[in-house]
């Protein structure tokens, strides 16, 4: 059995090459609106990580690389988040709103 990677790339041994999400499907992909906003709604409402991830019923960890846009998700995951949050799971799926100002400088 020959595994592939989800960039569908494969290494001279059939092993799976590591490659970062951003890399292989941009930064502006549903990957990373679902990243990022269960952690808009999570941080508006106070709760860390590891307080939504109980809730969702998922380890901590798992919870960390959702929002960084590395796992691919279920249907019924986005619903379990979106559960939790109180919201439509539409609007975890929702494209990040552009910002009129520019960001702040730190």
């Amino acid at each position: 059995m020959r595994l592939v990677s989800a960039a569908g790339f494969r290494s001279s041994r059939d092993r799976v090459w590591s490659r970062s999400l951003a890399e292989v499907v941009g930064t502006g992909s549903a990957f990373f609106a679902v990243g990022r906003n269960p952690r808009a709604y999570r941080e508006r409402r106070g709760l860390s990580q590891e307080d939504l991830a109980e809730l969702v019923g998922v380890h901590r960890t798992y919870l960390g690389s959702v929002e960084r846009g590395e796992r691919n998700l279920t249907l019924k995951t986005v619903e379990r988040i979106a559960e939790s949050l109180n919201l439509d799971p539409r609007r975890l799926l929702a494209p990040p709103k552009r910002s009129k100002s520019p960001p702040s400088s730190r």
